[in-house]
């Protein structure tokens, strides 16, 4: 909490000094979003929307995993992907994967999707418009890309940090290995 504090600080502080920031002779106003529980968070969890009005990230409770979003706590889990914590470009959707009972399956706006064996780390991604969301996962041996619900063709990889919807969200690219 003290590191945040003193960040805020200076952030602060740069804006008001004169000649720093072109057009920074603007009043600096705080919200507070949420208030965080430092005693059980994951500070490398933290996330916040593009827009600044909402925030996520991990806590636990003895040995059960779950996110918070706002403030308010969604269902617990075995696990949380690490970094997986995503917001959609307009701040209005939130979407993570957790794991249950050794599958892993995503989580979008607190409703759960279908279990999968493992579901590639790097992977989620939303569309431009913030309306549709795709990941990796995998079944047996077999990787695939889950859009909106829907999968994919199998392959026998598909590489992380490839997912890209087009600027209309209409169509999907992907590097994938047959």
């Amino acid at each position: 909490m003290k590191n945040i504090f003193i960040i805020i600080i200076l952030l602060y502080g740069l804006i008001h000094i004169p000649g720093f920031l072109p057009g920074a002779n603007s009043a600096v106003s705080e919200k507070r979003i949420a208030q965080i529980d430092i005693s059980s968070w994951l500070p490398e969890s933290f996330t916040v929307s593009s827009d600044g009005r909402r925030v996520a990230y991990v806590s636990h409770e003895r040995n059960m995993w779950y996110v918070v979003v706002n403030g308010k706590a969604g269902k617990k889990y075995d696990n949380i992907g690490a970094g997986t914590i995503t917001f959609s470009p307009d701040g209005k959707r939130v979407a993570y994967v957790a794991q249950e009972n050794n599958a892993w399956r995503l989580v979008i706006d607190g409703k759960e999707e279908k279990k999968y064996d493992d579901i590639l780390g790097g992977s989620l991604v939303f569309s431009p418009d913030g309306k549709r969301v795709a990941y990796a996962a995998r079944e047996r041996n077999r990787w695939f890309v889950v859009v909106d619900g829907k999968e994919g063709k199998q392959y026998d990889a598909i590489a992380a940090g490839t997912l890209i919807f087009s600027p209309d969200g209409t169509r999907m690219a992907y590097v994938a290995q047959a």
